[in-house]
């Protein structure tokens, strides 16, 4: 690395500029526009709904998965719509992931669903891996900048531990 000579005749390296949240290539999921109005730009709200989706999403997703697994549309479409209603504040596209999934099982054929679940646990991979790092100086920046990116398919799917036990629902007698 050169230096160059400092004030004092001692050697001083040059600054280097540091990588910010605002170098990073716009992420294909997130939703910037709505996500800053669902926090109406507030910090806490923001971290608030981040942990909302850490906690809530993946078992989500996995109840989704489960009714997917059994054929059962009646939870299928239950599920998905939850999950639809959790995702849509965040991204538009996994929100129209979990649309298609319910549409599907609505029109009670579950298994038309596959490519739009495929697509959806793509999409949450994504959010689940890239949530941390959203902020609000990051989420005006894109606003500011118009960025909008249609989403990709490509991430993997986070491993789902639990959350299944939460989908069934509980019927009397």
């Amino acid at each position: 690395m050169e230096t160059m000579p400092g004030v004092d005749g001692a050697a001083i390296a040059p600054r280097v500029r540091e990588r910010s949240d605002l170098d990073a290539l716009p992420d294909s999921w997130v939703d910037s526009r709505v996500l800053l109005a669902a926090c109406g730009r507030d910090a806490e709200i923001l971290e608030a709904l981040k942990n909302a989706v850490r906690d809530y999403v993946p078992g989500a997703l996995a109840c989704v998965e489960e009714a997917f697994r059994r054929g059962d549309a009646l939870a299928l479409r239950e599920a998905a719509h939850r999950l639809v209603g959790m995702v849509a504040t965040v991204s538009s596209s996994a929100r129209s992931a979990a649309s298609a999934v319910e549409d599907a099982a609505a029109d009670g054929a579950p298994a038309r669903a596959a490519p739009a679940l495929e697509e959806l646990r793509n999409v949450i991979g994504s959010i689940l891996a890239g949530i941390s790092g959203v902020t609000l100086r990051r989420l005006k920046a894109l606003v500011d900048r118009g960025v909008q990116v249609p989403a990709e398919n490509g991430a993997p799917a986070p491993p789902i531990a639990s959350g299944a036990r939460a989908c069934s629902r509980r019927r009397s007698g």
